[in-house]
């Protein structure tokens, strides 16, 4: 799933609406055609929906780690106790052979 051609669609058309409002302002382009603007509350009303998709979108990538983590850890205990216990039989082995 890429996210460049959207990001390069979105990004081209607000450079183009700023360009246009620019050349506006600068009195490039004729003064009947109209200032583009938008409102800001579309952005305000979907701003707490966004902030809660984000923090469930976090606090399920945590738990994913944390079990990750005990799973690494359970991994890691396994060997270190793998290697203890070879440790243990090689000296025990030792100690019987003398």
């Amino acid at each position: 799933l890429s996210l460049v051609p959207p990001v390069l669609f979105f990004t081209g058309f607000a450079a183009a609406i700023a360009s246009y409002n620019q050349a506006l302002i600068h009195h490039i382009l004729p003064d009947f055609l109209p200032l583009l603007h938008s409102s800001s509350l579309p952005y305000q009303l979907t701003a707490p929906a966004l902030a809660l998709l984000l923090v469930f979108r976090t606090e399920a990538s945590y738990a994913r780690f944390v079990e990750g983590k005990k799973a690494w850890t359970n991994v890691i205990e396994f060997n270190l106790s793998n290697r203890f216990a070879w440790r243990n039989f090689s000296i025990r082995t030792c100690r019987m052979e003398k």
